[in-house]
């Protein structure tokens, strides 16, 4: 019986996961086309996210997201935002 169960919960998972392919392709793809994509980040955040001598953004998450998005082809933009608004930035379309 316990057989069962996982195996239609498996089966639930996966179908309720398929609808959700398509959005997410068109929207890299989007992206693809764009060849950008706005990063927003707490830059005080230190060591994930900061200014350095310069002013400019660094730090772990800049590396990482640098690295990623070069790897296939987007170049990242960077944006100092305030973590408290960060959905409200994210719903704007503003990152």
């Amino acid at each position: 019986m316990k057989k069962i169960i996982g195996m239609l919960l498996g089966v639930l998972l996966i179908t309720g996961c398929a609808g959700t392919v398509d959005a997410k392709e068109d929207k890299f793809d989007a992206l693809k086309e764009k060849g950008e994509v706005v990063i927003g980040l707490d830059d005080t955040f230190v060591p994930m996210g900061f200014r350095d001598e310069t002013g400019e953004l660094t730090g772990f998450d800049v590396d990482l997201a640098t690295e990623i998005f070069n790897r296939i082809g987007i170049t990242p933009k960077f944006q100092a935002i305030d973590w408290s608004l960060k959905e409200s930035e994210l719903n704007n379309g503003n990152i």
